[in-house]
């Protein structure tokens, strides 16, 4: 929610209803059925609450920027740091999805037998439990 305060495609006044709704109080633990609820008809400033403030504490972030006006969010110094902080934050889920193509496309280069696939992980389990370790030395000694 809160990277969503350096988005350029988040209007100005989206922004300033998201700082005013950074003084409402969340929950502490979102229940988990409110992952399975119909959001279509929220805005973006619905989710803001005193939660998000946490974000930018956590990452020891002036909050000066806040107290102005959206649209002069770009024009300060310290500002265009903050998005550059902000934009510099790897997503995740990006690295999870991009590790898992990698995975697969190694299987696919190996074997194209799904029967094969398990097989192939588990040789590939033992072989690291052999060799946890990279160097050369061990490679050729051969010692588990």
């Amino acid at each position: 929610m809160a990277l969503a305060f350096f988005d350029l495609e988040v209007s100005g006044d989206i922004k300033r209803r998201m700082v005013a709704a950074l003084d409402k109080d969340g929950d502490k633990d979102p229940p988990e059925l409110a992952l399975r609820k119909d959001f279509s008809n929220n805005c973006l400033a619905d989710f803001a609450t005193k939660n998000t403030r946490r974000f930018f504490l956590k990452i020891q972030m002036d909050q000066k920027f806040l107290t102005k006006s959206p649209d002069s969010w770009n024009d300060q110094p310290g500002d265009l740091m903050a998005r550059e902080l902000v934009q510099g934050i790897q997503v995740t889920n990006d690295t999870a999805e991009r590790g898992m193509a990698l995975i697969q496309e190694y299987n696919w280069l190996v074997t194209h037998d799904e029967e094969q696939l398990p097989i192939l992980m588990e040789i590939v389990t033992e072989h690291r439990h052999a060799f946890p370790d990279r160097k050369k030395s061990t490679l050729l000694t051969g010692q588990r």
